[in-house]
């Protein structure tokens, strides 16, 4: 059981890398390549929240009518799986602004059934005396794939606009130093054509940023496909019921 545990947590770690390693730089890809303002850009990842309480609710019914969690899990993941595929896709070859919001809302669907259904399996996989700690230990999974997740986006978006920036062939040369340092600011304060080159490297880099998503929902989808799926615990409490007192038979011995 705490094998099994384990890797459910590990597959959370996987899901919250992909997750909040590539929300963090959703704003940030709304307001450089769309030219949405800082105030607005934020709304703009509201359809990714919006499906993960519609299925998160949906989600909950299923488990409580059908005691089955794990169907539930690994679809999530595979559908995660294609909406990072489309993501990617989408900021990458410059779709309008609804495409990158339905491929958000898939994502926002797809992970709704995942991230509950990781409590439930943990807490259903181990013993009542340990069920403290091993929600504690899926708690801390999530913030270490969070953390983990928003420093290798970060990595993977400065190695890549650094890369570009060197690299760039087009006719207008770019200080790359200058930008990175300068940020969302410096590169609207561009010339029109200078600005065009340097969204476009921009969509390319943090299009790099959301691949991430695929590569983890993939692993979490395989590890979480291995996994038995146990018994649903429909109660907390001891092993055996406690035996009904018999106040009749009391009485009897007394008198």
């Amino acid at each position: 059981q705490c094998d099994w545990s384990s890797d459910v947590c590990s597959s959370d770690l996987l899901t919250f890398m992909c997750t909040q390693g590539a929300g963090v730089y959703y704003p940030l890809f709304f307001q450089i390549v769309y030219g949405v303002k800082m105030s607005n850009s934020g709304w703009l990842s509201a359809p990714m929240m919006i499906g993960t309480v519609i299925s998160a609710r949906v989600n909950g019914q299923i488990v409580v009518r059908t005691g089955r969690y794990k169907k539930t899990m690994v679809g999530g993941l595979l559908m995660g799986f294609f909406g990072y595929i489309f993501l990617v896709a989408a900021s990458s070859t410059a779709q309008p602004i609804y495409l990158i919001e339905i491929c958000l809302l898939i994502i926002g669907l797809a992970f709704g059934t995942v991230t509950p259904n990781m409590v439930v399996a943990v807490q259903n996989a181990v013993d009542i005396e340990h069920m403290g700690a091993a929600t504690a230990a899926t708690t801390f999974f999530r913030a270490l794939g969070g953390v983990t997740g928003v420093a290798a986006c970060g990595a993977i978006l400065t190695a890549s606009l650094t890369d570009q920036f060197t690299s760039n062939t087009m006719p207008i040369k770019l200080d790359g130093a200058t930008l990175l340092k300068g940020g969302i600011v410096q590169v609207m304060a561009l010339p029109p054509e200078a600005n065009l080159v340097a969204v476009e490297i921009y969509r390319q880099a943090i299009a790099s940023v959301f691949a991430l998503g695929i590569f983890c929902s993939l692993l979490a989808f395989g590890l979480t496909l291995l996994l038995p799926e146990l018994p649903l615990r429909t109660r907390v409490g001891p092993s055996e019921e406690p035996k009904p007192s018999q106040p009749h038979q009391a009485q009897d011995r007394i008198m």
